[in-house]
């Protein structure tokens, strides 16, 4: 289990994790401009950034874990398996994501923590893409901050 940490100063705040892996991990820091495929949904449509968004990556495989966009947005990924509960197929009339895409889908396309807020109903995470295949999508849960210091967790 990891453990994350908002700081707040004068001008912003500074949002951090910790990594609790009994083992190393091969990640690195990337950065993706505007118009990047940030990832596909689970409809098979793909997505681009409308921002530009930097973050960490493991494996050199490239859905943000944690990052921060041009914005100011910022979020950390955790992994934590108590009181997820993702569909066990995409739902109709909602954006359907596997989890591992939903930090690279955030940052991409929202500025602040009020605009994730308004559209997390539209959201579902689901555990199969529309053909009925299984799809990885890991019980994690994410800490989303912003330069107004407003924090959302989920």
């Amino acid at each position: 289990m990891c453990t994350g940490i908002k700081l707040d100063y004068l001008d912003g705040s500074v949002l951090a994790r910790t990594m609790d892996f009994e083992h190393p991990i091969d990640f690195n820091v990337v950065f993706f401009p505007r118009g990047y495929k940030a990832f596909t949904d689970l409809d098979g449509n793909d997505y681009y950034s409308k921002y530009e968004t930097m973050g960490l990556v493991f494996n050199n495989y490239d859905p943000l874990k944690d990052g921060i966009n041009e914005h100011g947005l910022m979020g950390i990924t955790n992994d934590y398996t108590v009181f997820n509960i993702h569909s066990a197929k995409p739902a109709y009339g909602k954006f359907n994501i596997s989890s591992l895409h939903f930090m690279s889908y955030v940052l991409a396309n929202y500025k602040n923590v009020d605009e994730v807020i308004g559209d997390i109903k539209n959201i579902n995470f689901s555990l199969k893409n529309n053909l009925g295949e299984r799809i990885i999508c890991p019980y994690f849960h994410f800490y989303l901050a912003d330069k107004e210091k407003k924090i959302n967790c989920n």
